[in-house]
């Protein structure tokens, strides 16, 4: 009866109202476009910001999941009738391009789509809009459908759970590059992840990558703001691990607008993840 009654509000007026509250993450409305783009109006809080608040890259990367996760929980199905099913979703990289800084406790609009299908690939855009529609950040994911049985990605044509479809609309961000280790790189850091850096699969949270990579950072390039911002997921991370982080060198790569790159890996040379910032 109650299920009757909040679909017939959402399908009369196109959305459900919520209050405005201070929690973390809250969402207050979402709705959907006629080409079926999905769209999440949530808040920031002054904890997504850094002290210089500035977007901290690890909380787009969580703007950006929060969104995909709804999108599919909204039109087929959620994360946990996923794995009671045999399959979960991974991201093997994300490009961000951020236009301006989000203020503190403002509200925001997250629009995803998927915007290709292609063999075992679903890449899907994201834009991130003030409430005068402006934008603030745009960005691309990749992510693989994989089968836990066979421990393997398998052919979206072949998920059978949804037919999957596509919106041709382009955002803006920098061409991905591949990233790995390189000559030019040097050993910074050896940090060991943390019970709290573990999520419900027990392996680092893959939003918590950047993170490692920021904290290392020369404090002079920590304060700016970063514009644009890569990431590629290798392989997990567990709570034994330790993670040895190589850098390139940073001064010089922001005095020539070039990437500053980042990559973790194992002792044995195994990459777990590399990161690119471009400063302003």
């Amino acid at each position: 009866e109650v299920d009757a009654k909040l679909k017939g509000i959402m399908e009369g007026q196109g959305l459900l109202e919520m209050p405005l509250s201070p929690r973390r993450g809250q969402v207050f409305r979402h709705w959907r476009d006629e080409d079926l783009t999905f769209n999440m109006e949530r808040q920031i809080s002054f904890d997504m910001l850094d002290c210089n608040r500035h977007l901290k890259a690890t909380e787009a990367l969580r703007l950006l999941g929060d969104a995909a996760n709804a999108d599919f929980a909204d039109i087929a199905f959620t994360h946990q009738q996923m794995v009671e099913e045999g399959y979960y979703f991974i991201v093997t990289r994300t490009s961000c391009h951020l236009l301006r800084q989000p203020k503190d406790e403002a509200r925001v609009t997250v629009r995803t789509w998927p915007r290709s299908v292609k063999g075992m690939q679903v890449t899907r855009n994201f834009e991130v809009l003030d409430l005068q529609g402006n934008p603030i950040m745009q960005c691309e994911s990749v992510y693989l459908i994989i089968d836990a049985k066979a421990g393997r990605p398998i052919r979206i044509a072949n998920f059978p759970m949804m037919d999957m479809y596509a919106i041709e609309r382009d955002v803006q961000v920098e061409k991905h590059q591949r990233i790995k280790l390189s000559d030019d790189m040097a050993e910074v850091a050896r940090v060991h992840p943390r019970f709290t850096d573990l999520d419900a699969n027990g392996h680092v949270t893959n939003t918590h990558y950047p993170t490692f990579a920021y904290d290392f950072l020369p404090p002079d390039v920590r304060d700016r703001s970063w514009t644009d911002f890569q990431i590629e997921f290798a392989a997990e991370m567990h709570l034994d691990d330790e993670v040895v982080l190589h850098m390139n060198d940073v001064p010089a790569a922001v005095a020539s607008g070039d990437w500053v790159k980042v990559v973790g890996a194992q002792p044995d040379g195994t990459t777990n993840f590399g990161c690119l910032f471009k400063f302003a």
